[in-house]
């Protein structure tokens, strides 16, 4: 097996790399695993796998291994009365063993993210905090555009040049000092859709993007489009909890009436649905608001969004931009 190959492939390498493999050779090596682990598993547990990782971990090894040994050490510490040689071993082996467990860390570090978002720490306001605002009806129809493919869009006009970091760096600081606080992750750049998230409940997020639109003598208009999408883990509770419902429908039509296990069924469903529209509308009248207070704080105009105008060569929508809303 593989424990039995990558044991005594070694040895061969040091004792004699020239010889032919032979059964003579290896006879007198003894492999010592205990039963029922990984390294000697009982059948029919599932191995297949195995060659995957005897492939692959031993190249990673070596290559946090090369990547320790090649590393500049000057200009670090000593570590406490060792000589210099011991330093150096130990600083080496350490930074080799943060490239193996890097991988591992940022995949779990992911998997903690998508499945339980963290609170926002204090430290992590810049802001004086405000109350979340009371969804209006607006707010609602609003979240209703969200499920759209080009979302939602509010634009702002300027008559001097504004900076589109620092608008940004303003809204994520106005999103994460509201109260209750909610999880806001800023892209680092790695996908072009999206300049931050706002968490929805547990189920989905509000992707926001934005831009700056520079005009004639340092005029500017600032687009804020958002959209909402389901993360993976909501994804994952919506399909079980479609089974789950499906289950009990079953199991309640074969006990009782029909007509309780669909109204059981309906009376879920309408429950679901009213706390799912309610996430989503309370997300939208927060980014909303968040959006106004930056722009207006620095110096914007509002603009009123026409409806979308169907394109006739190639039928894509493209929406205008109408005269700036009075205050």
């Amino acid at each position: 097996n593989m424990t039995r190959s990558y044991s005594v492939y070694p040895l061969k390498c040091v004792l004699d790399p020239g010889i032919p493999n032979n059964e003579g050779c290896l006879r007198p090596i003894r492999i010592l695993a205990p039963e029922g682990s990984v390294l000697n598993a009982r059948f029919p547990a599932a191995t297949w796998g195995r060659t995957v990782v005897a492939h692959m971990l031993p190249e990673g090894a070596t290559r946090c291994a090369v990547g320790g040994w090649r590393s500049d050490l000057s200009g670090l510490p000593e570590v406490g009365r060792w000589p210099l040689r011991k330093n150096k071993t130990l600083y080496r082996g350490l930074i080799a063993w943060l490239h193996l467990i890097q991988p591992v860390a940022r995949f779990r570090g992911r998997l903690r993210g998508l499945s339980q978002p963290a609170a926002v720490e204090p430290q992590h306001v810049t802001r004086y905090p405000w109350k979340m605002p009371v969804p209006t009806l607006r707010d609602a129809l609003a979240s209703v555009r969200l499920f759209d493919r080009s979302g939602s869009e509010r634009a702002f006009w300027s008559e001097s040049w504004v900076s589109h970091t620092a608008l940004l760096t303003e809204l994520v600081g106005v999103l994460r000092a509201s109260r209750p606080a909610q999880r806001v992750d800023v892209d680092e750049g790695w996908r072009p859709d999206r300049d931050l998230s706002l968490a929805v409940g547990g189920w989905g997020w509000l992707h926001v993007r934005s831009l700056i639109e520079e005009h004639e003598t340092g005029c500017c208009l600032f687009r804020v489009r958002a959209r909402l999408r389901p993360s993976f883990i909501g994804t994952a509770r919506g399909s079980a909890l479609a089974v789950i419902l499906a289950g009990g429908t079953s199991a309640s039509i074969f006990l009782y009436h029909p007509s309780v296990g669909a109204a059981v069924l309906i009376a879920a469903i309408a429950a679901i649905a009213a706390q799912t529209a309610w996430q989503a509308t309370r997300a939208t009248a927060l980014l909303d608001r968040a959006v106004v207070r930056v722009a207006t704080s620095a110096g914007m105009t509002p603009l009123t969004l026409a409806p979308a105008v169907a394109s006739p060569a190639h039928g894509s929508t493209k929406p205008t931009v109408s005269e700036p809303e009075t205050p």
